[in-house]
């Protein structure tokens, strides 16, 4: 495992289609490179996961009890 400062060195095989689609956003200055690409996938996906989490964990307002 090779780190580069606080980060890990990965290698990743996907299909052609993503890969020209990230390549599309590196020209068009979405982002900086692949690496920036990929990892900002994982955070957005990482980030719903955390919000999916916290609405599971909540109770549901039809589960609410109700005192009068």
């Amino acid at each position: 495992m090779t780190m580069i400062g606080d980060k890990i060195k990965v290698t990743a095989t996907m299909d052609c289609e993503l890969v020209e689609w990230i390549d599309e956003n590196i020209k068009s200055r979405r982002f900086a490179s692949r690496s920036h690409a990929l990892e900002f996938a994982i955070a957005h996906l990482m980030n719903e996961d955390k919000t999916e989490a916290k609405v599971d964990s909540n109770e549901s307002p039809l589960e609410a009890s109700v005192t009068a």
